[in-house]
């Protein structure tokens, strides 16, 4: 079976950082500016062990569109959030992504002839 591709860097440019946090109900700590500061979604999903005990040990800079997480030292961009966050590959949680934002997914041209 043969996928379509994905034009990543179209939903990079259509669904910002800022999106995705809305979408995981991230509520910042702190914020100043474009930074942001909270309590990282994926640490919360770790053993009680690993856990951070840090309001603020996720950043995120939504100028940029990229996030860290001090605690669990893991970022990235937004399609990687969303990506950690579903615990789904790049390609099954993009369509998600594009899915729950209301977007259309934006397909690369076809180099195969139909």
């Amino acid at each position: 079976m043969r996928y379509r591709a994905i034009d990543y860097r179209a939903v990079r440019r259509q669904i910002s950082l800022s999106r995705v946090l809305n979408l995981l109900s991230f509520k910042p700590a702190q914020c100043r500016g474009d930074d942001l500061r909270g309590i990282c979604m994926l640490c919360a999903r770790l053993p009680a062990a690993r856990q951070s005990r840090s309001r603020t040990s996720f950043a995120a800079n939504l100028r940029r569109d990229v996030w860290y997480c001090f605690a669990c030292r893991q970022g990235g961009d937004q399609l990687l959030l969303w990506c950690l966050s579903s615990q789904q590959p790049l390609y099954a949680a993009t369509k998600l992504l594009c899915h729950s934002a209301g977007l259309a997914i934006p397909w690369l041209p076809s180099s195969q002839p139909p």
